[in-house]
């Protein structure tokens, strides 16, 4: 698995992602968060949701629910993992915070 350097969220709106290359296969990801820096990273819950994992190709732009800051814990990160293969990579930019 790998995971992204964190972010603060600064408001309820969706993380956007951008996988703009990657090797063949798709990748999956969630949106993680935490109260600290430091902190445990999870799947928040609220009101008995959790964030998704989303499928994420090379090209994809992604709108990623997540609840890091209705459950003041602004620290974000994204896990992601390759689908099929363990030797494949991706890059990309990504955003705490969308539209």
């Amino acid at each position: 698995m790998k995971i992204s350097s964190y972010r603060v969220k600064e408001d309820s709106t969706s993380v956007y992602l951008k996988c703009s290359s990657g090797g063949n296969g798709s990748f999956e990801g969630t949106v993680y968060g935490a109260t600290s820096s430091n902190g445990t990273y999870s799947n928040r819950t609220y009101n008995g949701k959790k964030a998704p994992t989303y499928a994420i190709q090379k090209g994809d732009i992604k709108y990623m629910t997540n609840y890091n800051y209705e459950t003041s814990a602004p620290y974000t990160k994204v896990f992601y993992d390759s689908k099929y293969v363990s030797y494949t990579t991706m890059s990309g930019v990504w955003s705490p915070d969308s539209i």
